[in-house]
């Protein structure tokens, strides 16, 4: 919330016409700092941490909520090299308790399931289900309606709701 409005900027691949793609992360960011006061408001840029530091970052930033996760990158390299990404997630079991219908692609058959928390908290789950599993959901609900499931997501709202839950696992030890 605290962040709401803001345009978190971590990289740049242009300047005015000049491509960026092959300078260093460190020689881009740097570009990207000198753009910063020239943009204002709601631009700001993301912080950067040495890899050694990663651990209290974790503690410090993404358990308390400020930050999603970390990302990893080369100071040395070009835009194009390998990022690695560790976000914070939650899993959570939850019950199916009715379903919607898929629009374009998911046409004619299962777009979400309708899921209720322990806490009772209800979830929409659309993510994680391949075409064959949607469809099978979406021709025998009844035998689905009741189930349980693992979902995760990436964080919690106000609501008690999980933001982007996707499907996991069937629990069937918590169907009985």
């Amino acid at each position: 919330p605290s962040r709401q409005g803001q345009i978190i900027l971590f990289d740049l691949w242009r300047l005015n016409r000049h491509s960026l793609e092959t300078y260093t992360y460190r020689d881009r960011f740097g570009l990207l700092k000198t753009q910063i006061p020239t943009l204002g408001k709601p631009f700001e840029i993301v912080s950067n941490f040495p890899i050694l530091s990663y651990p209290e970052v974790w503690t410090s930033k993404v358990e308390t909520g400020e930050y999603e996760g970390v990302v990893f990158r080369r100071r040395l390299s070009p835009v194009d090299d390998i990022i690695l990404r560790h976000k914070s997630s939650i899993t959570e079991d939850v019950q199916i308790i009715g379903f919607t219908g898929g629009e374009g692609k998911h046409s004619g058959r299962l777009g979400a399931l309708i899921c209720r928390t322990l806490a009772g908290v209800e979830v929409s789950v659309g993510g994680g289900l391949d075409d064959k599993a949607r469809e099978d959901i979406w021709l025998n609900q009844s035998a689905y309606l009741g189930r349980w499931l693992t979902i995760k997501g990436l964080a919690r709202f106000e609501s008690g709701s999980i933001r982007h839950p996707n499907f996991l696992h069937w629990r069937p030890d918590l169907d009985a």
